[in-house]
């Protein structure tokens, strides 16, 4: 019948199909019963957007067949410089009595040679030459051939691997919600929504198998898909093991741990309209500080090296002397529950006061640039100016 069109039936059940249009490669293809086809095709958000899309794909084909067209004929309609078409008349040459030398052209002289006929160009700024370039390039591309061009049109035999792997999943799914209508325990892992009581020993989660199975199922080169954890869940509790929590529970911390842990990424516009997502570099840094493997590698203030060689930026003298005091670390931690802040003052171990303005290594030991800071007979703070300051040991701070 004619609802069938765009409807691939089942393989064993003729009674079922799957949308086309929907599912045009058949890449995670959902069957309908043929009575649900009307009802599919006028009602689901699906299949109204996915008939939209391909409306919209094919006409955007035509329009460029038709533009491809029109240049081509522009083309052909280009009439070539033709020499003599007006009369040209021209006074005698009245050559002398000597022997003229000729010089044979070479073939293909004319072929080779770099010339324009074409007039003077047109002056453009260099903007407009670029998306000049680009409109012909991206005329000229055929879009059939990009994936192959840039590696990611996949081979038939990696194709109909992914299709056969998909098929196993979703009849090993379909196995398990059968067997979870009279499997009572199967029947909590898929559809439970109980959370077990939370172990501050592996917070942020609520137990060590929990954690475990995060893990599990982020693993960067091996995937795992959700009726397999499901799987992995179900053979936990049939085991016995403790604190094993359901789908329902796992997938909530998940989403909690990305929301308070994760890297977000933030919604931008271009100038010229486009959106594009970039990570928050605050977040970033800021797990870089608390991630203890990495924390060490840190270089937080400048470092005078001890052979005079500069191998490290914060080795040049930019870090040392002529960077704005305000852009550099201002806290130095003495370990001893004592925090030092650059334009404060300290106080040394023999009473001296000072202000430090900038903290540096050197003799792997950490330094300040201070001012020397005097009292009067008002006990007003008179400190040094200009760059009167000298290096102190942080040791010699209280």
């Amino acid at each position: 019948m004619d609802e069938l069109t765009g409807f691939q039936p089942h393989e064993d059940d003729a009674t079922k199909a799957y949308c086309t249009f929907c599912y045009p490669r058949g890449i995670g293809r959902k069957y309908i019963k043929n009575t649900s086809i009307r009802n599919h095709i006028n009602s689901d958000r699906k299949h109204l957007a996915a008939l939209s899309s391909q409306k919209d794909a094919a006409a955007d084909r035509e329009r460029r067949r038709a533009e491809q067209a029109i240049e081509l004929q522009e083309r052909e309609n280009i009439r070539p410089l033709t020499i003599g078409e007006t009369p040209l008349h021209l006074p005698p040459v009245h050559h002398s009595s000597a022997t003229i030398e000729t010089t044979e052209v070479p073939e293909g002289f004319w072929e080779n040679a770099d010339y324009d006929i074409a007039g003077p160009e047109i002056e453009m700024d260099e903007e407009t030459r670029l998306q000049k370039d680009v409109e012909k390039l991206l005329n000229g591309v055929n879009d059939d051939l990009v994936p192959d061009a840039l590696g990611m049109r996949e081979s038939q035999e990696s194709l109909e691997s992914t299709l056969a792997e998909q098929e196993d999943e979703r009849m090993l799914s379909d196995m398990m919600e059968n067997a979870a209508i009279h499997d009572d325990v199967l029947n909590q892992v898929l559809h439970g929504e109980s959370i077990s009581n939370a172990n501050p020993q592996w917070a942020p989660y609520n137990s060590k198998t929990m954690c475990i199975l995060d893990i599990l199922d982020n693993l960067p080169r091996l995937r795992i898909s959700d009726t397999m954890m499901k799987l992995f869940i179900w053979a936990l509790k049939e085991c016995g093991v403790n604190d094993t929590p359901s789908f329902y529970a796992l997938c909530k911390v998940q989403k909690d741990l990305r929301k308070k842990q994760g890297v977000p990424s933030m919604e931008c516009k271009s100038g010229q309209g486009k959106i594009f997502f970039v990570n928050d570099i605050r977040e970033i840094v800021k797990h870089d500080w608390a991630n203890p493997a990495v924390r060490p590698h840190i270089q937080v203030y400048p470092e005078i090296p001890e052979d005079g060689i500069v191998r490290e930026v914060w080795h040049a003298e930019k870090w040392r002397k002529d960077m704005d005091l305000d852009i550099l670390s201002p806290m130095y931690d003495a370990q001893n529950g004592c925090h030092f802040y650059v334009f404060e003052i300290a106080r040394l171990k023999d009473g001296q006061l000072v202000i430090p303005i900038r903290w540096i290594i050197a003799e792997h030991q950490v330094f300040a640039d201070a001012f020397k800071v005097h009292l009067d007979s008002e006990m007003a703070i008179i400190s040094h100016h200009g760059r009167e300051w000298r290096t102190l040991m942080i040791p010699n701070l209280f």
